[in-house]
């Protein structure tokens, strides 16, 4: 009987093997790349970037932040920091 290394049963996390990036790319790809027929790398390399930088980064609403946006996360963010100044001052 032959059991699997012990490197196997104690791997490191990566980017890759996590749950947040994992559901990232899922998204990614549910909504972005499995949608269209891309002609070359470099048109799908530049609409994952505008997806990321302007859509997903900024607008895209997320379960982990209460469903916010992210700027809206951090709008909210900033006005309680402001708020809790003036309460001390």
């Amino acid at each position: 009987m032959t059991l699997a290394s012990p490197s196997r049963w104690a791997r490191r996390a990566t980017a890759t093997t996590t749950p947040s990036p994992r559901s990232f790319f899922a998204t990614l790809k549910k909504e972005l790349v499995n949608r269209h027929a891309w002609p070359t790398r470099r048109e799908l390399g530049s609409a994952v970037f505008e997806y990321i930088e302007v859509f997903y980064n900024r607008e895209r609403r997320h379960s982990t932040l209460g469903m916010l946006s992210p700027a809206e996360h951090e709008q909210r963010g900033q006005e309680k920091e402001i708020k809790t100044k003036q309460e001390t001052t």
